[in-house]
């Protein structure tokens, strides 16, 4: 999230004034948010913790994807 924000102000997508600066603000939290919930099955997937992919991709990933992902196209 700190990248996130550190690289919008190096490359002047941080918003024009105080108003948009607190909405690219949220957008960085809302991903901070996606990325907790996912976390468990990226961790199965990419192999660093045991698990089972298949359950965490039904019962973590989708849902999550699921809740966030419109979220994310009004956005945009």
């Amino acid at each position: 999230c700190a990248i996130a924000r550190y690289l919008a102000r190096k490359f002047n997508l941080a918003g024009k004034d105080e108003f948009e600066q607190a909405h690219v603000d949220s957008i960085a939290d809302l991903q901070k948010d996606v990325y907790s919930k996912v976390a468990p099955f990226f961790g199965v997937a990419a192999g660093r913790v045991e698990g089972d992919k298949d359950a965490l991709k039904a019962s973590v990933l989708i849902p999550a994807l699921e809740q966030y992902m419109p979220i994310f196209e009004r956005l945009l």
